[in-house]
């Protein structure tokens, strides 16, 4: 067979072209396409992974929904701010500002990458993610290294807040700025009510997913500087600074109607929560010691009391 020399010639783009989507695909890099509308068109593996889902789930969804739906488990870009919205303003106002442009992305899971963004004269964006976690140890050096790995030490595993350890340090931080300020100092210790039954009737599996339901539900009604712990296998505590007994009640009362009220549902399971409830609130000498021993004291009267409810000390 005889080619003319434009068929020869497209031949060979299209041998280039396939050996190049076969180096993307091999690469350890993410790569990814959006079209005008900011809707991916094409990714390789490696971003697929970096996105936390399979391509045929991302390819088609837009720069917004892919945000959105890391940012709803727990994944993707560290978001400094509680609000997604003010995050998405900011990415979109950025997106596209320039011909090129790179930064650095920190991970929830720890990980560093390098982000380039390339857009062409149609407007299609070009992203390539680079993983610069271990660059980014050897820049910040030995102090920062164990600087994080401390924190990952304060931190429960299961749920993502803190845990006794980081509590115990955050709440005694906090009693410093409280005995210089003189104001008040809360706590909550919170038990969830009949746990050992919840993993007796539908496994541990389900009693893991029953804690971290209650975590997402308490810190949604929390204030960002408000600090939340998993002090033991089924307890919790919180620290109110500067709040004083009744706005701590409504604050802590709020959380507990909302756990009661929102069933963990989980694979056809309807699983029903409660908590009981310590509550203390002292001046400005109180100890990390005294407020703990107070609260338990009032924790033990709401379970005595039947449960499901707070009790101040």
């Amino acid at each position: 067979m005889f080619y003319t020399v434009i068929e020869f010639c497209e031949s060979l783009l299209g041998v280039r072209a396939q050996m190049i989507n076969e180096f993307i695909e091999l690469s350890q890099d993410g790569y990814g396409i959006y079209d005008q509308d900011d809707i991916l068109i094409f990714c390789n593996s490696a971003f697929a992974e970096l996105n936390y889902h399979p391509k045929e789930q991302l390819i088609g969804r837009s720069f917004e929904e892919i945000v959105r739906l890391n940012y709803s488990n727990g994944r993707g870009a560290k978001i400094d701010s509680k609000d997604v919205n003010a995050f998405l303003h900011y990415a979109h106002k950025m997106r596209r500002s320039r011909p090129f442009r790179i930064f650095e992305v920190d991970f929830m899971d720890g990980r560093w990458y390098l982000f380039s963004e390339q857009v062409n004269e149609s407007r299609f964006l070009l992203v390539q993610m680079k993983e610069i976690t271990k660059q980014k140890i050897l820049q910040g050096g030995l102090e920062n290294t164990l600087e994080k790995l401390s924190e990952l030490a304060l931190v429960d595993e299961l749920t993502g807040c803190a845990n006794r350890r980081g509590f115990v340090n955050s709440v005694e931080n906090e009693l410093k700025r409280n005995r210089h300020a003189g104001t008040y100092s809360t706590m909550a210790l919170i038990d969830l009510d009949l746990f050992k039954k919840v993993n007796d009737e539908f496994g541990h599996q389900i009693g893991d997913a029953a804690l971290q339901h209650v975590t997402k539900l308490a810190t949604t009604q929390l204030r960002q500087y408000d600090i939340f712990g998993r002090v033991g296998g089924e307890e919790f505590a919180i620290f109110l600074r500067n709040t004083d007994q009744e706005i701590a009640f409504n604050i802590i009362n709020r959380i507990r109607e909302q756990i009661a009220a929102t069933p963990l549902k989980i694979n056809g399971h309807t699983v029903f929560l409660s908590i009981s409830v310590g509550l203390v609130t002292e001046d400005s000498k109180a100890s990390f010691e005294q407020l703990y021993t107070k609260s338990d004291f009032a924790l033990y009267k709401a379970k005595a009391l039947g449960r499901n409810q707070v009790q101040q000390y």
